[in-house]
């Protein structure tokens, strides 16, 4: 089942869908239309297979922007239309993915300040909200930039973040229940603005990763990582070496000596930001273990308490 978005009603954007077989056959070619013969404009529909049924979501691109969603059997009838939830702020992209019970929504929605990436569990009987939302990650890029994959136990989330003055792809894992499993990591390693992301789980619990990156011209760049364990090129294990210790709450900047850039790791070795000039926000970070390595060789170990 393929889900999108056109503009055959007029001014007026409206989701539709068709089932394809897997030799590619288009058994719906003027597709089905899932989304209600309303004036609004309906944009970023995603979709997912809870074994039964697909259910497709998406998002008004104007008020009230609400996040809808409805249910399509196999045979291409529909079920009822669902208002999944009201953030009232402007709304980009969704994504789906289902864990065998429910479904995990992404989206990012601008709060009036920042794009902020933010989840819901849904059901994946009834689609409707289980639980409350929750943040995953704030100043993210807003166009297109969300993967989304689950691989038992958890789901990985991708999504291309600020990092001092570029866009880095991250990513984290959470449970089933919405909680995060550990910290953020990075996903991206390169000096050039990041974006526009996506994320497919392969064998042996490697993800690739694909993004889009913009230097002389915008290509597509991909790399492969691993649930546990570090197989990134760029990552450096830097838990064993004798530094100095710094404990620090909040969501403080975190300076250190020189002008320069600074990598940071986490206490296995992810590569988790950048600092530039001298400082690092350390605001994105969960409580954990890190180690800064400065451009000059300095090394700090750092522990985040909240």
């Amino acid at each position: 089942m393929v889900a999108w978005s056109d503009g055959r009603a007029g001014s007026f954007y409206r989701i539709y869908a068709a089932r394809v077989t897997p030799a590619g056959s288009v058994l719906d070619p003027s597709g089905i239309l899932v989304g209600p013969a309303n004036n609004l404009y309906q944009y970023y529909p995603s979709i997912a297979y809870n074994g039964t049924r697909f259910f497709v979501v998406w998002t008004y691109g104007y008020s009230p922007y609400d996040i809808m969603g409805r249910f399509i059997n196999t045979d291409g009838t529909l079920g009822d239309t669902v208002c999944i939830l009201k953030p009232g702020n402007p709304l980009y992209n969704t994504r789906m993915a289902f864990d065998g019970t429910n479904f995990m929504l992404a989206w990012v929605e601008w709060t009036g300040s920042t794009y902020d990436l933010k989840g819901l569990m849904v059901s994946g009987s009834t689609g409707t909200p289980v639980g409350s939302s929750f943040t995953v990650a704030s100043n993210v890029y807003y166009d297109n930039s969300i993967g989304l994959c689950y691989v038992a136990p958890y789901y990985q989330i991708t999504y291309s973040a600020l990092q001092g003055s570029i866009y880095e792809i991250c990513g984290c894992f959470y449970n089933t229940s919405g909680q995060p499993a550990g910290t953020a990591f990075h996903i991206s390693n390169s000096t050039y603005t990041c974006y526009q992301c996506d994320v497919i789980p392969g064998t042996g619990n490697h993800f690739l990763n694909i993004w889009s990156e913009a230097r002389s011209t915008y290509d597509i760049y991909g790399n492969t990582d691993i649930q546990t364990g570090i197989s990134d090129h760029d990552v450096q294990r830097t838990g064993d070496r004798n530094t100095g210790a710094t404990i620090f709450t909040g969501a403080t900047k975190w300076r250190y000596a020189g002008s320069g850039r600074a990598v940071v790791y986490s206490a296995d070795g992810r590569k988790m930001g950048k600092g530039e000039n001298g400082f690092f926000d350390c605001s994105r970070l969960k409580s954990g273990v890190y180690f800064l390595v400065t451009e000059t060789g300095e090394k700090i170990k750092a522990v985040k308490i909240k």
